[in-house]
């Protein structure tokens, strides 16, 4: 598979069937040793003070970071319009089908983070397509995730992804693609460098 030289939505068709590949036993295998990755980073990042923890309901096929929701207080993203908005479900089964098919927290019954609150460390799981070793992430191409980083600077950006969306070459970027600062599979967890934005 060589797609040096090709665009952003070659990338995105052969890492959807490769994602898509992964099923059965070694997707239940992947899965948890992600889990438990994920525990791991976040007993790091716990030592920060007043963290909150963003994570998303996955789409098929996607790394599940919803599991944590089970196990301490997460926020889950609902899209405003081109925007999203971050909210603390007081039950998963409050979860309901929204925008583009994803699953989002009622907001009715559910509570607002508040985005001036500085007092707060905000950890964002991100969702990937692919992801490459300087942190830059593939995503679906509706930019949700670049808006809400362009927004807060500040956010913890973490990709969750299986190992085989790790790509050993420079993934194509746009001027308003926003890298990560740590990436999360079922077989590391990596710093990556410095983002560049």
């Amino acid at each position: 598979m060589n797609l040096d030289g090709q665009g952003k939505d070659a990338w995105r068709n052969e890492y959807r069937s490769l994602r898509s590949a992964c099923q059965g036993s070694e997707r239940i295998r992947r899965q948890k040793q992600l889990s438990k990755n994920l525990a791991s980073f976040l007993d790091r990042i716990d030592s920060l003070n007043h963290v909150a923890v963003f994570a998303y309901w996955p789409l098929k096929n996607e790394a599940d970071p919803s599991l944590l929701g089970s196990i301490r207080p997460v926020y889950y993203p609902k899209i405003d319009g081109f925007e999203l908005s971050f909210y603390k479900p007081k039950s998963l089964r409050n979860m309901k089908p929204g925008s583009h098919g994803i699953y989002e927290p009622d907001a009715l019954s559910s509570e607002l983070f508040c985005e001036g609150d500085g007092a707060k460390t905000v950890v964002v799981l991100t969702p990937a397509l692919a992801v490459d070793w300087q942190g830059t992430r593939l995503g679906m191409g509706k930019g949700f995730y670049d808006r809400y980083f362009e927004r807060n600077p500040k956010a913890i950006r973490v990709g969750v992804v299986f190992q085989l969306q790790v790509v050993s070459v420079a993934l194509p970027k746009d001027g308003w693609d926003k890298s990560l600062d740590w990436i999360v599979s079922d077989e590391m967890i990596l710093r990556v460098p410095k983002r560049s934005a």
